[in-house]
């Protein structure tokens, strides 16, 4: 008897080895055990029993750690996540199993971080809205039948309540749920919703908890002690029991791609894969879809569920779109700086939201124009005041402030763009400081900060949060009746055919902060395009117009959902060596029916620590399978590392 296993952590497929008389009565699929590789013992993954192999020599099966280690169903996944981002099954099958959980018994139980509040709390009353929605998904709940629902719903609608509900008729079938959010930081938030009503059952499983509490979370999922999971993508992967229900909130949020390492897997596209294999229900939510999913439910692939109204059917934050061509070198237009002002007077809060953190996007020295640079990849680098240092975020190279210009001596400088930072310390000019709270990467870092800071915006701490995407995902804090866009044109000019998307999404969910308690709700958008049609729809939280527009735009420039996206990036030290694997790519694609390759040409980022990057955007017709057109082999080089991005959310 012979035994195909999957090694994690490897770039490996499976292998074969000889299963010993001895162990046959206790190896089955999806069983851990010790084997040989190269000179080393290693652990790996039964997933296929057979009776020969095509090897005249195999090495033996060592020992079996545990019989009945990895659910079949997990198998199964992980294998086609595998085959469909073109990822080796070692590599697919790490995101499954963490590091040293193998026979891991913790030494002590501890209580899982569940709650910022106490448990137990009272279920609001439905409105009729609600109501409809959960009688529209309940029955499929019960019939253990394979579907996937669109929950759209404007801010405030309650989709939340609606999650809520849906789980604890789960929970009375004896199922288990995983439920998706966009952000690690988020989780707190999420937890603290959810452990009000049912904290028994519920846990969290995310790569920031410690090593020793990830392995015993992830064994207890396993035993079945919880069965409500809530995590960011990587939970997609928990080993829950008897699956009932897949739960992803902002299901059009980016977080939800893997864009740093193989497999560059989609959570909310793994999502309805794992449900179709489990027989479960998928409920995407968000209140700006993403165009493919909406596209999606309306060619009744999903089921459209509506939620048209906030709850008590409160108003829609009116939003007011500043033309900042007047006010170039304001941080606040005047009308922003009033509606503060006003406030401040009140008990009511405020939020003021910039998606580019630091203080400047670069200094600049007037007498010699000299800009501090990455020594890796040539970019500005961003300033950080408060901390006193320069940084690129692509590299990770930090350098500290100097107070003389390394070119001329020069003593004083210029501080170009602004950030998180750069708002704050503007805003400290009209407001005690003690009033103001920032939130973006740079405050959240530390463990304990998301839920610190969310804690404090909550209990009237603060009367303003400002911060970048993060505070747009699901808060709902209910005196917050102002926000801010500082400038809402981040990302409009980035040369990527999502920008328009990606820029109503964040105005919609931004602006949908507002007016969510008993005071309506304003948001001022400062912006230099405010004819442009994602701003204008997103000031109107319109989101019917502007997908109607979009998709027109789309099917005209053939990009998803009307084609397949493949991107391939090349990495080298040597930029000819990456132009010419790009061109050698190039010419294996151009000429198979149903593509169209565009490239090789360098990426938007296009060096990283002396690393040269050129990229391939593969356009494939959707009648075509695109993996009979590319395989791993296609994409093997000695001189250079080459990466497949199936279903990109970015080109950048």
């Amino acid at each position: 008897m012979f035994a195909d296993i999957v090694i994690p952590n490897t770039k490996l497929d499976d292998l074969t080895y000889r299963i010993p008389e001895k162990l046959a009565p206790v190896i089955q699929v999806g069983s851990a055990v010790k084997v040989p590789l190269r000179k080393k013992q290693t652990v790996g993954i039964v997933v296929r029993i057979k009776d020969t192999s095509v090897s005249s020599y195999t090495k033996e099966i060592q020992a079996v750690i545990e019989t009945d280690f990895c659910a079949k169903s997990l198998l199964r996944l992980t294998n086609w996540v595998s085959k469909y981002y073109i990822a080796s099954w070692g590599e697919t099958l790490t995101l499954a199993i963490p590091k040293g959980v193998y026979g891991y018994k913790p030494k002590k139980i501890s209580e899982p971080l569940l709650t910022l509040s106490t448990a137990n709390g009272i279920a609001p009353v439905l409105t009729l809205e609600q109501h409809r929605a959960i009688k529209k998904i309940l029955p499929n709940l019960k019939t253990n039948q394979f579907k996937v629902f669109l929950l759209y719903g404007v801010t405030g609608s309650g989709k939340t309540e609606v999650y809520l509900r849906l789980i604890e008729e789960v929970l009375r079938l004896n199922k288990s749920v995983i439920v998706l959010v966009p952000e690690i930081s988020l989780t707190p938030f999420y937890l603290d919703r959810f452990a009000q009503r049912f904290s028994q059952q519920l846990i969290t499983l995310h790569s920031a908890l410690i090593p020793s509490q990830r392995k015993e979370y992830w064994q207890r999922i396993r035993n079945g002690e919880f069965r409500v999971v809530v995590g960011p993508r990587s939970v997609v992967f928990a080993p829950v029991k008897n699956l009932g229900l897949i739960v992803v909130d902002e299901e059009h949020d980016p977080s939800y791609k893997e864009k740093d390492r193989n497999p560059h897997y989609n959570a909310r596209d793994v999502a309805i894969m794992r449900a179709k294999f489990e027989n479960a229900t998928v409920i995407l939510g968000s209140a700006t879809p993403s165009v493919e999913s909406f596209y999606n439910a309306l060619s009744k692939r999903y089921e459209l569920v509506n939620l048209k109204f906030r709850i008590d059917k409160r108003p829609l934050p009116k939003a007011v779109i500043i033309n900042m061509k007047r006010y170039k070198d304001l941080v606040f237009s005047p009308q922003l700086k009033a509606e503060i002002q006003n406030r401040l007077k009140t008990d009511e809060q405020m939020i003021l939201f910039l998606n580019r953190r630091g203080f400047a996007r670069f200094i600049l020295c007037p007498t010699c124009a000299y800009v501090p640079k990455c020594r890796f990849c040539g970019i500005p680098l961003v300033f950080h005041k408060p901390e006193k240092r320069l940084s690129c975020y692509f590299c990770k190279y930090e350098i500290a402030v100097f107070d003389n210009c390394p070119n001329c001596q020069g003593t004083d400088f210029l501080y170009e763009g602004i950030g998180t930072q750069k708002v704050e310390a503007c805003l400290a000019q009209i407001v005690d400081k003690a009033l103001i709270l920032r939130m973006d990467k740079d405050t959240t870092r530390k463990r304990g900060m998301p839920e610190k800071l969310y804690q404090a915006f909550s209990q009237g701490q603060a009367k303003i949060l400002v911060g970048t995407q993060i505070i747009a995902k699901g808060f709902d804090f209910p005196k917050v009746t102002l926000c801010g866009i500082i400038s809402a044109d981040t990302a409009l000019n980035l040369p990527d055919f999502r920008s328009a998307e990606r820029t109503f999404q964040m105005l919609t969910q931004v602006v949908g902060r507002a007016g969510r308690g008993t005071q309506p709700g304003k948001a001022l958008i400062q912006t230099f395009y405010n004819d442009h049609y994602a701003i204008r729809y997103g000031a109107q939280q319109n989101f019917l117009k502007f997908y109607e527009q979009e998709i027109k735009i789309r099917q005209q420039l053939q990009y998803p959902p009307f084609i397949k996206l493949v991107r391939i990036r090349i990495y080298s030290k040597d930029e000819k060596t990456a132009l010419a694997i790009g061109e050698d790519l190039k010419d294996k694609f151009k000429n198979k029916k149903g593509i169209e390759v565009f490239g090789p040409v360098p990426a938007f980022r296009a060096k990283k620590r002396y690393t040269h990057i050129f990229q391939l955007l593969i356009k494939i017709q959707k009648e075509f399978n695109f993996h009979s057109l590319i395989d791993r082999q296609q994409l093997a080089y000695t001189k250079a590392k080459v990466d497949i991005d199936i279903d990109p959310v970015e080109l950048l």
